[in-house]
């Protein structure tokens, strides 16, 4: 068995955003079971926000080449329009998603996915990073960024999320689900 460790972090940066970061310790499995249906659990502490299973199983995250999904859903009332999908950065070890990124993301929330590079047979994951972005506007025009940021290492998964801190802008993680692997991020007022 292997550990790997994830950290939860939340860090201003300079100027005007934060990242939600999280970890978890997971035990990877030398046997992998047969998948069961995606949980209907809510995110925890975030009454409205239930991502619906996908039409794809988000893969165990230990099995070979497995895939992980992400999920996003804006709840803020201070923007007014939904997210667009703006800069996508994925490496060239891992170019294509399972499922690509949604044009918009609004309240109802969206997903993509993509393989983890995950090699059961050394128990370590490929070195890669990747990000996706998205843009809304407030009542004013002013544009928001928010990027959901990927790295992988051979004995480090993190996963983050961008967003402005000021406006009144928050953001809560995480939803995952057993045995598939999720992260949803909902978009909320302070």
């Amino acid at each position: 068995m292997k550990l790997v460790q994830f950290v939860t972090a939340a860090a201003a940066f300079a100027g005007a955003s934060a990242q939600v970061t999280f970890t978890r310790e997971v035990h990877i499995k030398s046997v992998v079971g047969p998948k069961s249906e995606a949980s209907t659990k809510k995110l925890v502490g975030a009454a409205d926000f239930m991502p619906m299973p996908p039409p794809i199983e988000c893969d165990d995250m230990w099995d070979d080449n497995g895939i992980s999904c992400i999920y996003i859903a804006s709840n803020t009332t201070v923007l007014v329009t939904d997210l667009s999908l703006g800069n996508v950065t994925m490496p060239d070890n891992n170019p294509d998603f399972v499922v690509s990124p949604p044009a918009t993301i609004g309240a109802e929330g969206g997903w993509f996915s993509f393989h983890t590079l995950y090699s059961a047979s050394d128990q370590t994951f490929q070195a890669w990073s990747g990000e996706v972005q998205y843009t809304a506007k407030d009542s004013a025009g002013n544009t928001y960024i928010f990027s959901v940021t990927i790295d992988f290492g051979p004995d480090m998964i993190d996963i983050g999320f961008m967003f402005p801190q000021r406006h009144g802008i928050d953001v809560m993680p995480e939803v995952f689900y057993d045995p598939e692997w999720a992260t949803g991020f909902q978009i909320t007022d302070k």
